[in-house]
């Protein structure tokens, strides 16, 4: 199980209320670079995938503009996106360069979650939610959503074990 976050950069000059623009985030290597700054350690396996390990746990760093991205972000996002007629706003894919910064948090980071939201805030850069498909809130507020799948997590484990231990007797 994971927490996951992604950082996007729309465009609102050339979004519409049809489309929803997303500018490039920088190529690779600036965003690794970038991503050093506030995840000091990080350890890229390739241009576009890295790992960042804390004490508390695991987490992986992907730079996209693959469209399964986009998908997610999409019906995430649509409770706040979305076209005055209600319809989804579709996104545009920039062809040059990375639109997001795909974190999957494993353990019991909390500081990691103020770290995405710093990262995101140092770059002029939108920080969202994957559970709940809403921006990352500012202060305590930012640590709720992290908190209550760290809880869900949990449960599902003791859930599991429990089962287990009954399988054996």
């Amino acid at each position: 199980m994971s927490w996951d976050a992604t950082l996007i950069r729309p465009n609102m000059n050339r979004s519409t209320e049809h489309v929803l623009a997303l500018d490039p985030l920088g190529d690779p290597d600036d965003l690794q670079a970038r991503i050093a700054a506030v995840f000091a350690g990080a350890e890229w396996l390739s241009r576009t995938e890295g790992l960042w390990e804390s004490a508390t746990g695991l987490t992986e760093i992907s730079l996209t503009s693959a469209a399964p991205v986009l998908d997610t972000l999409r019906e995430g996002v649509a409770g706040t996106l979305r076209a005055p007629d209600g319809r989804d706003l579709p996104a545009t894919t920039p062809t040059d360069g990375p639109v997001a910064v795909h974190f999957c948090v494993r353990g019991n980071n909390l500081d990691i979650v103020t770290s995405i939201r710093t990262l995101a805030r140092k770059n002029g850069w939108v920080a969202i939610d994957d559970q709940t498909g809403q921006a990352l809130p500012e202060g305590a507020d930012v640590l709720d959503s992290f908190a209550a799948w760290a809880e869900a997590r949990d449960l599902a484990f003791a859930r599991i074990e429990r089962d287990f231990h009954r399988a054996e007797h």
